[in-house]
């Protein structure tokens, strides 16, 4: 269905274009003070994990405002590396007009229904025109804080369209000299967002001075393939950020990032989403996570906060001497078993998702029967 009548009138797009002046974000944050925290020495990066609620803003100002506080609060303790959750530009829907009409304790239809009168729209229609001006202020702000504080920031995502007006879960990350160090597509769309969100197809590795990191979206990190491939790349550091729209379960949380750590040694920052929005109950638990060797309790949680359901900043320090010591004291994979079993696996999965034939060819031990078939979750 295309963008419908009252979201192309030109008075809309000039009034979000005023609304999203860069300008407006630069005044807010001009007037604030800063401090930076100790530059990195040595192999130790202080990495920051940010619990952002999730609510409308009425304002560019107010946006700026609100990440620079959780920002500040992340220097305070000595952060160098500030991490934000997925949908961290979602807060700018308030933009558009009608906005201040909505009762976030209602459904999206109904917030819909606000928003369009008469005319029928959908979720994606929203972001297409919303997007570009939510980027404006996005940008600003994060290349300003980023810039302005002397830190590196992985700002989370927020939806944006392409040309053809397809729409990408994106983040974007920032260098302590508020330059932008590319980008980050979500690569596994969820069910709740097939059909109208489009997937990534390019792992991307963010370079600073201390480390590298790769920042795979929520999904991403449920299967090992693309924590692997970021280690095998050189990354460090493996960021989830992360809004989960169900009950918080340590055990569910788990099976993403901890995991991840764990099967790949490397550090991890977990980043949530929190609160309640038009129907959606995010939960969840920032932390970050360290291989069970280079954990305090040997657990592999290095800093954790403690509530599901409120904003919050937690901070850890990462050894990156003591990882690449760690690493190359463990065994490694077999590259030969690799290149021979898993590229006849993928395309006889993605040909016939069912079953995978003959799957042990590459994997079983010589005295062992062979497999002939095994079955997979769709």
């Amino acid at each position: 269905m295309g963008i419908p009548g009252w979201l192309q009138a030109a008075t809309v797009r000039a009034l979000l274009w005023e609304r999203s002046h860069p300008a407006r974000v630069r005044r807010e944050l001009h007037r604030r003070p800063y401090r930076s925290p100790s530059p990195v020495s040595g192999s130790t990066l202080r990495a920051a994990a940010v619990q952002r609620h999730i609510h409308l803003v009425t304002s560019a100002e107010q946006y700026a405002a609100e990440a620079y506080t959780l920002v500040a609060a992340a220097v305070a303790y000595g952060a160098q590396l500030i991490c934000f959750p997925e949908y961290n530009g979602l807060h700018l829907l308030g933009l558009l007009p009608g906005a201040e009409r909505l009762d976030p304790s209602r459904s999206l239809d109904e917030a819909l229904v606000v928003l369009a009168g008469q005319d029928e729209i959908e979720p994606a229609d929203l972001f297409r025109m919303a997007g570009p001006a939510a980027r404006r202020v996005y940008e600003t702000t994060w290349s300003t804080l980023a810039r302005r504080f002397g830190v590196s920031i992985v700002a989370g995502s927020l939806l944006l369209p392409d040309p053809v007006g397809r729409l990408y879960n994106t983040l974007f990350a920032y260098g302590p000299d508020g330059r932008c160090l590319g980008a980050q597509r979500k690569l596994t769309i969820f069910l709740s967002e097939a059909g109208w969100i489009s997937p990534g197809n390019a792992l991307t590795l963010f370079h600073l001075p201390a480390a590298t990191l790769a920042a795979p979206i929520c999904t991403d990190h449920i299967y090992w393939e693309t924590a692997r491939a970021a280690i095998a790349r050189g990354a460090d550091v493996l960021v989830n950020p992360a809004a989960d729209d169900e009950p918080y379960s340590w055990w569910s949380q788990a099976r993403g990032l901890w995991a991840r750590v764990q099967e790949v040694c490397a550090y991890g920052i977990q980043t949530m989403l929190v609160s309640d929005l038009f129907g959606f109950h995010f939960r969840g638990r920032s932390g970050i996570y360290g291989p069970l060797a280079l954990s305090p309790t040997g657990d592999g949680i290095l800093s954790s906060v403690e509530d599901e359901e409120r904003e919050n900043v937690v901070v850890a320090d990462l050894d990156l001497a003591a990882l690449r010591e760690l690493r190359r004291a463990l065994p490694r994979p077999r590259p030969e078993l690799v290149r021979r079993a898993l590229p006849r696996l993928y395309l006889e999965w993605r040909l016939a998702p069912g079953a995978v034939s003959e799957l042990a060819s590459g994997f079983r031990n010589a005295s062992a029967p062979a497999v002939r078939s095994r079955r997979f979750p769709h």
